[in-house]
């Protein structure tokens, strides 16, 4: 699993997230304001939970056993849970449920995103609220068109290019 690996460098690439947090804890506040609890999904390595739960009682979900390992460290307080978004079975419900950084882009099939749906269903309250967001097929093909995303850490490289593939496939 791709993140598995890219899980140690994560934080330093993907930087401050405390604007998509603070613009996260915006939506729930205004469609949702009496949220009191707040399940992210594909929570990686827990940044934005850690804002959130400024706010609200949170809890994370994520596959990814290195990243889970990571979001543990940081968050001891919140309680994680090892699944996958497309079958996850908790013993909770939720007011909010939350996928950001366009992680329902990894799932390739539509059954796949079926799948996720009916599991966001199944673990929110009666009128909750499900934030994601995603890129589009205009998006992806504008940043395969484009140059490669490079940064240095230290003496360290990343350089992320997204490569357009057939049937509107992208790695």
């Amino acid at each position: 699993m791709a993140y598995d690996k890219f899980s140690r460098f994560y934080d330093l690439i993907m930087g401050d997230r405390s604007d998509a947090a603070r613009y996260i804890t915006d939506l729930i506040a205004h469609h949702k304001p009496e949220a009191k609890t707040v399940l992210e999904i594909a929570c990686g390595t827990g940044t934005i939970l850690g804002i959130l739960s400024e706010s609200y009682e949170v809890a994370g979900l994520d596959r990814s056993r290195p990243m889970h390992a990571i979001a543990r460290k940081k968050l001891p307080h919140v309680r994680f849970y090892r699944q996958d978004i497309t079958s996850f079975r908790i013993a909770q419900r939720f007011d909010a449920i939350v996928s950001a950084f366009d992680s329902i882009n990894h799932l390739l099939r539509f059954t796949d995103w079926e799948r996720t749906l009916r599991a966001v269903k199944r673990h929110l309250n009666d009128g909750g609220l499900f934030i994601f967001d995603v890129n589009t097929l205009g998006k992806l093909q504008r940043l395969s068109a484009g140059p490669a995303w490079e940064k240095w850490f230290d003496r360290d490289l990343v350089i992320i290019k997204v490569i357009g593939g057939r049937r509107n496939k992208f790695i």
